[in-house]
Order: structure tokens, then sequence, then C-alpha cells
């Protein structure tokens, strides 16, 4: 029993990633078996921080198949990169709420522009622009795994940055 590290999460990835997309497409087409996969990543990669666990497979597997039965679910996105700064969403409740988005949107803005520009490529068309693995990969001239691997890369990154953003609130 130990924390989960960033070189753990990177091992299960590679070893499970596939075999929780195949599981996954037994129900959900292809893209949004992927979609559940990485976002089952990112809630383990939340849960684990500064915890003790035992079985990280089986709390990946958990975490994505509970997404997968939560009808509410939605992949994380952005709005766009090229909002931010731009006027506000309507709906927003108050200023206040306007200005953390805006604060957020550019902090992130910052951390993508930090990232190796295949990568940096490869989360904006996924998360943003909503491109499947394929045709990413197509788009890039890469294979799907290089596409997988980066994005995971990326959202490791920005879930780093979470948690240096709230060890220190």
């Amino acid at each position: 029993m130990k924390e989960l590290t960033h070189d753990a999460i990177e091992d299960l990835y590679r070893s499970e990633s596939r075999r929780l997309v195949r599981a996954l497409r037994h129900r959900y087409a292809q893209g949004e078996a992927e979609d559940l996969a990485q976002e089952g990543f990112l809630r383990l990669l939340r849960y684990c921080k500064g915890r003790v666990v035992t079985n990280a497979k089986a709390l990946l597997y958990t975490a994505a198949f509970n997404l997968a039965r939560n009808r509410r679910w939605r992949p994380f996105a952005f709005a766009s990169l090229d909002s931010v700064g731009a006027d506000p969403i309507p709906d927003w409740r108050n200023h206040a709420q306007e200005a953390e988005a805006r604060d957020e949107l550019r902090h992130i803005a910052a951390i993508l522009a930090t990232l190796p520009p295949l990568t940096r490529s490869v989360f904006i068309l996924h998360r943003i622009d909503e491109l499947s693995y394929a045709v990413i990969a197509e788009q890039l001239d890469v294979t799907i795994a290089t596409v997988r691997y980066h994005l995971t890369k990326a959202i490791v990154r920005l879930a780093e940055d979470q948690r240096e953003t709230d060890a220190n609130l």
C-alpha cells in the first residue's frame, strides 16, 4: 500500500488503457469509450491525490464504469481558448463567477502553451474540437497510440497543476 505516483499512473495507463476502452466498447461507441477511459484516468488521478491506494486498477475501472452509467456524464471540454478575455457567457449568474472562469481559462491556456506542440495540438483537437482519436491521428499523421500518449501527457500535466494549486490554497 502506497500513494499512487505520476509514474504509477503512466504505467497503469500503458497497461490498461486499451483494455478499458475495449471493455467500454461493449456498450459505447469507440469515441465515447475513449473519452470515458480518459475521464476515468483523470478521476483516478484526482481521487488518489494524497491517498494510499491498494488497487488502482480496480478504482480506475470503477470510475470509468460509474461515469458510463451516469446519464449526465459529459466529457470535460473547454468552450474555446479563443474566448479567453471575450465577452462573458450570457447565462453566468454574477461577475465573480465570470472573473473566476476567465482566470481559469487563462491559467489553462498558459499551461497548454508550455506543452510540446504535438501534445498541445492533440489535446486541443480532442478536448476542444471534439475529434476522435482516429481523426486526430489521420490529421497529424501519427498513430492512435501516439494520440493517446500525448492526450494523457496533457491531462496529467493539467492534473499536476491542479494538485499544485490545491496544495497552495
